[in-house]
């Protein structure tokens, strides 16, 4: 059993105060598969290039007081869960609660019930959504070019303080980055962010329209145990390619930074180490600093291969500092070394000045090393052996 109400397609009009059709209950412990409160079924007769609507519903333009001005109102159990306003704004709540008041002109307004996390689907059979957001200064009637600095798009998010809802605290922005015409339409993604215990929301990435990505603070990473962070400007590889910066934080290699030019060569080893390099991009011509050393020594490498000989090393046990002369195999040959005092291996050739302290031993049995040399105004003394001097004297001509 059903009620209906058949509407001919033909001009009808009603002039009164109000008009109310109240539908009798009807029976629904019958075994039919659906029962309607209401049926409207439309008999159209259309031809020709005239349109027509199932249910045209026109609201007056004229003010009707302060109250509520409804199109349509659809309500479950005297709860609405569907609403159309005078001005279009769609609302459709599950909620048995009106909702609050809407932010600027709300033209779809959403409700869930309490206590839930509410879902909206899109479903696509043998094709996918798009979701598009279209923007025109201007108006709808005379449409002009969005200009540089105008937002295309914004996804926002409010939440409820103390005592009210927020203005938004976390933004994703899609901005025009020119005056766009036909040929020039340069745009930008802005990501914004409030910290704790603030109000002031604030950029802190920017993906620019060059396709650079410009950051306000730190980059991180999250993962406890492992994660790379690279930087690219073309092929993404590990050991070269044209990776600009490739920071490595994983269980064989612990931290490494490579710092590259457009094109880096050579071998990128798997040691427990950790590593700075800054090279040319035919991975020449620059440095790599490694603190893997032998009891925690630190190396300088003029080359790419972690496993080569350092050509300079710096000890941690007694805070020397090699210089050596070989930089391939796998022995160190020191063509200096660096403490309190400088002990050569190796030929040492000045193409200088020679400058010597002036601390001469107050006799000649004062505290020396073997083949330390000093001066004073009137002679040059040379330790021959430990704690054993001689001298020479010098004059003018």
């Amino acid at each position: 059993m059903k009620a209906q109400l058949i509407l001919a397609a033909a001009c009808v009009a009603v002039h009164a105060a109000a008009q109310t059709v109240v539908l009798a209950p009807f029976d629904n412990s019958s075994s039919l598969n659906n029962h309607y409160g209401l049926e409207i079924t439309p008999s159209l007769s259309q031809s020709g290039t005239a349109g027509f609507a199932d249910l045209f519903i026109n609201h007056p333009a004229s003010s009707l007081g302060s109250g509520n001005q409804y199109l349509a109102e659809f309500q479950s159990a005297g709860a609405d869960r569907w609403i159309v306003d005078h001005s279009g704004e769609v609302t459709i709540t599950g909620n048995a609660t009106a909702l609050p008041a809407g932010i600027g002109v709300t033209m779809l307004h959403m409700g869930g019930p309490d206590s839930t996390n509410p879902v909206g689907v899109l479903d696509g059979f043998d094709g996918n959504w798009f979701l598009i957001f279209r923007r025109a200064d201007g108006s709808a009637v005379t449409p002009t070019a969005i200009q540089s600095n105008e937002d295309i798009a914004d996804i926002q998010g409010v939440a409820y303080g103390s005592s009210a809802y927020s203005i938004p605290r976390v933004s994703i922005e899609f901005r025009a980055t020119e005056n766009w015409t036909n040929s020039s339409q340069g745009t930008s993604i802005i990501f914004s962010t409030t910290p704790n215990g603030t109000t002031s929301t604030a950029s802190v990435m920017t993906l620019n329209n060059d396709q650079t990505a410009t950051f306000a603070g730190a980059l991180t990473s999250a993962r406890a145990n492992s994660g790379d962070v690279s930087f690219f400007t073309g092929n993404n590889t590990n050991s070269g390619g044209s990776s600009t910066v490739h920071v490595v934080n994983d269980a064989s290699e612990q931290t490494r930074i490579l710092i590259y030019g457009s094109a880096a060569s050579g071998t990128i080893a798997t040691l427990n180490k950790a590593h700075l390099g800054v090279f040319r991009s035919d991975g020449t011509g620059g440095v790599l600093i490694d603190t893997g050393g032998s009891g925690g020594d630190v190396y300088l490498k003029a080359t790419t291969n972690l496993s080569s000989v350092p050509d300079v090393q710096i000890s941690h046990s007694d805070g020397s500092v090699k210089i050596n002369s070989s930089t391939s195999g796998t022995s160190t040959t020191a063509a200096a070394v660096l403490a309190k005092s400088i002990g050569l291996t190796e030929n040492l050739f000045v193409g200088g000045s020679l400058n010597l302290a002036s601390a001469p031993p107050v006799s000649s049995t004062d505290t020396g090393t073997a083949g330390t040399v000093t001066w004073d105004t009137n002679y040059i003394y040379v330790c021959i052996a430990t704690n054993t001097w001689k001298r020479v004297a010098i004059s003018t001509w």
